[in-house]
């Protein structure tokens, strides 16, 4: 618009593409002209006109519109665990875990520089610099510049002005200049004393066109419970007192696994919610337990607390903790190596380890039973962000308790430890392999591996039971490898546990995961100890958790030749790694691990039939009339239509029943209902008004997973039968598993998630292959009553998006949020969510 205010044409237009082109960047230049006000007219054709974005500049003095680029990031000096290419990749995190930055970590010089490309000359007049700094060997430098190219020397940009004046690390950094074009744009860090300097992210703008860069939105931390005494991973025997931190919470349960006692029967055990008690107003308190009563060995005691009193549903924040202990007394239950399992029929036991002796382990396996690397020729490797420590140092990650169980621990590494890989990792941990540097050692072909093992809990935790070929390793390995995981587990998820198939280098290279939050029948992967194996065929390799099937899929060339197996610790796997809630500190125990391979002339027997996995149909389990004892029925179910199981209890069990209560109450107790949609019970009120049952108070309806309570005013109010029937809310409690396929190097599938290139040097044989992503699944719980409704757990790891200077910069976030579709305290009203209905 002129100074007359009448829009008029611009002067001498150059239009490129020369047609109105869709899609593209259309660029008009035109005679230099001064005006408030600009258009562009649209002469529509049979369609009407869209723009996405439309930018006016003077070419004199910035650049042209052109389409966005990120340019290419380069530096003087980059660690061997970090990447150049993360400065520009959008992502900001200022966490140790997970790594996303360029550090100089390990740098021989006082001073290095990071330098942005780009395709053609950009005018920048703003810079933001995300600077990383871990408190130890990486931290702010002690000043920086930021420069451009002008064709034939570096020169600073002229006019900068800080926001903060010193340089600040876990911020944004942000630097003004006056406007320059150019192509190429660096900053020059001069490092702090003995420290080198990192960043997350950088990026250059024209603040005229573009927004300047934001400091991320600040994050809200999640409650945790901080134990106090004993110490985590200490020895208890008798009675002894758990003594934590809560702050803000009002309500504490104790639960730990229970060996079967004559109340439950059922030869895996049972949730036991053995403590409860309200925190004071600072959030400490203490509960009791005793050890003599629980097995023994490794104990896990989980605490679960809510913001609202025992019994009110109302509750809006909670947390959960596992506190891992060594039980010195208590029941012995399920110790040592059990009878070979149906699956292994047709084998013979070629290896098997009990750990009921000192360790036989160093680092390359010369002269051991293990190796502790992972054995690739000719120096082995290591992955993820736990370092594996030589068992000659002071930080041996290994232990044998009481000449029964191995322990394998994660924990903060000694102030002055030098990372052997120079990752700058902080956290020892620990790895068995039962192959050799050379090649020798334990392995079988088309054999049965099985392990029993108890997992720790934490965000970052990474424990597996795993395979590899062992022709990939030694002086004349193969370029390929096989690797079948047998499980991993991921701390954050202790309800979880993955299975993978991955063929390195393979023909063709291939990759199959799968993982569930279902596929544990009792507790979980953290609360008590579970068995995994997997056995190999020519045909298939079927895998198991608790001698049930959990997944199976075709075998494929390398995986017929020997494979031997390792055990590991590590930390990672591409989740945040946050384990100050458990003192820096988490452990593995494992019971015994096993080698079966056929017996002589066998090839391997036949891959047996599916069997159910816990996630499938319920079945029933029928007996004559229930069962009636110590005020105790156990209920004859059946299942009708809809994935309902249902039971009745006939007048003279229930009048037995009541006969034998104890403290005004009885229970009737079923666990078929556990996997079922529905439940449904029918009780004869009769009995519950006679003269009998003048003491009764309550009827408790124990499902295994769910408990609740039928207060005496239900009956007294019951013309002649009670019904109660319990529904699962939709969606809460269904199967959640997943399967994912990938073919082809360096494919990313949408079910999987990004990690760290370190991460898939033990995947495969070279750290510069795509990275592979990991499929993440949201549940956490024990198993038990509370925790069988799935606590929701949004991604530990979310990556938020937030417009930032015309871009969406994603914001990585290490931050829990629960979706609360649980209830605090001990009786639940419904099963999986749902109301009570009578």
């Amino acid at each position: 618009m002129n100074e007359d205010g009448v829009w008029t044409s611009v002067r001498e237009p150059v239009k490129t593409p020369d047609e109105p082109t869709g899609n593209a960047l259309n660029l008009v230049t035109f005679a230099p002209v001064v005006a408030q006000k600009f258009r562009v007219l649209f002469t529509h054709g049979a369609a009407k006109t869209g723009v996405t974005e439309i930018v006016y500049v003077d070419s004199a003095v910035q650049s042209l519109p052109a389409p966005p680029s990120l340019g290419t990031v380069t530096a003087s000096y980059t660690n061997g665990g970090d990447s150049a290419d993360s400065v520009n990749d959008g992502i900001v995190s200022f966490n140790d875990f997970p790594r996303n930055r360029w550090t100089s970590y390990g740098s021989p010089a006082a001073a290095d520089w990071v330098q942005t490309e780009y395709e053609r000359a950009y005018s920048k007049n703003t810079a933001g610099i995300f600077i990383y700094d871990d408190g130890g060997g990486v931290k702010a430098p002690a000043d920086y510049d930021v420069q451009y190219w002008n064709g034939s020397e570096w020169l600073s940009a002229p006019g900068q002005i800080r926001t903060p004046a010193q340089p600040a690390g876990g911020a944004l950094n942000l630097v003004s200049f006056d406007t320059v074009i150019a192509s190429r744009f660096r900053v020059v860090f001069t490092h702090a004393p003995d420290a080198r300097t990192g960043v997350t992210e950088i990026a250059y703008v024209d603040s005229n066109k573009e927004p300047v860069p934001v400091a991320p939105p600040v994050v809200i931390p999640e409650p945790v419970i901080a134990v106090t005494a004993p110490a985590l991973g200490s020895s208890v025997s008798g009675t002894f007192k758990i003594r934590f931190s809560a702050p803000d919470m009002k309500n504490v349960w104790a639960r730990a696994w229970h060996q079967p006692d004559e109340t439950h029967a059922d030869p895996n055990g049972y949730d036991a919610w053995i403590a409860n008690t309200a925190p004071d107003a600072l959030g400490a308190g203490e509960v009791e337990i005793d050890a003599d009563l629980l097995p023994h060995g490794p104990l896990t005691i989980v605490l679960n607390a809510w913001d609202a009193p025992e019994g009110e549903p109302a509750f809006t924040k909670s947390a959960t903790s596992y506190v891992q202990l060594y039980n010195e007394g208590g029941v012995i239950w399920k110790k040592g190596i059990p009878a070979p399992p149906q699956q292994a029929n047709g084998m013979k036991v070629k290896f098997e380890d009990d750990f009921d002796g000192p360790l036989s382990v160093s680092k390359t396996g010369a002269g051991t039973r293990y190796a502790s690397l992972k054995p690739d020729w000719p120096n082995g490797s290591e992955f993820g962000e736990a370092i594996f420590a030589d068992p000659a140092d002071a930080v041996n990650p290994f232990a044998v308790l009481g000449d029964d169980y191995l322990r394998i621990r994660v924990a903060r590494a000694p102030e002055g430890y030098a990372d052997p890989q120079g990752w700058n990792r902080k956290y020892i941990g620990g790895l068995l392999s039962s192959v050799r540097l050379d090649g020798t050692g334990v392995s079988a072909k088309n054999g049965y591996f099985e392990a029993r093992i108890q997992m720790p809990a934490g965000k970052g935790a990474w424990p597996a039971f795993w395979l590899m070929s062992q022709n990939s390793s030694g002086a004349d390995h193969l370029p390929s490898t096989a690797e079948l995981d047998i499980v991993e587990a991921y701390g954050h998820d202790p309800a979880g546990a993955c299975q993978a198939k991955h063929w390195w280098s393979g023909s063709p290279e291939s990759h199959q995961t799968n993982c569930s939050s279902e596929n544990f029948a009792y507790g979980d992967n953290a609360s008590t100890w579970h068995t995994y194996g997997a056995k190999v065929t020519e045909d298939e390799v079927i895998y198991y958790i608790d001698d049930v099937e959990v997944w199976r899929h075709d075998s494929f060339a390398q995986a017929n030749t020997p494979l031997y197996f390792m055990l590991n610790l590590a930390l990672g796997g591409g989740w945040p790694i946050d384990l100050s809630p458990y003192g820096d500190q988490i452990d593995m125990y494992v019971d015994y691990v096993r080698v079966f391979e056929p017996s002589e002339g066998d090839a391997g027997t036949p891959s047996p039939e599916p069997t159910a996995s816990p996630s499938s149909a319920p079945t029933t389990t029928p007996v004559p009339t229930p069962e009636a004892g110590h005020g105790i029925i156990k209920l004859e179910t059946r299942s009708e239509n809809g994935g309902i199981i249902a039971a009745s209890v006939p007048a003279p069990a229930l009048t037995a029943a009541i006969g034998s209560a104890k403290d005004g109450k009885i229970v009737l107790q079923t666990h078929e209902a556990r996997s079922a949609e529905g439940f449904m019970l029918r009780l004869p009120a009769g009995p519950l008004r006679s003269q009998e049952a003048a003491s009764l108070r309550v009827v408790e309806l124990d499902l295994g997973d769910t408990r609740l309570s039928i207060p005496a005013e239900a009956w007294g109010q019951a013309a002649d039968e009670i019904v109660i029937t319990v529904k699962k809310a939709p969606g809460l409690a269904h199967t959640k598993k997943t399967t994912s396929e990938v073919r082809g190097s360096g494919v990313h599938d949408r079910h999987y998630r990004g990690w760290n290139r370190r991460h898939v040097a033990r995947r495969g044989q070279a750290s510069d292959r795509a990275a592979l992503c990991r499929r993440r699944f949201g549940y956490i719980g024990m198993g038990g009553r509370e925790s069988r409704r799935r606590r929701r757990i949004a991604s530990t790891d979310r990556e938020r998006e937030v417009r930032s200077k015309g871009r969406r910069r994603r914001i990585r976030l290490d931050a829990d949020r629960d979706v609360r579709d649980r209830l605090p305290g001990r009786r639940l009203h419904g099963f999986a969510g749902s109301p009570l209905g009578a």
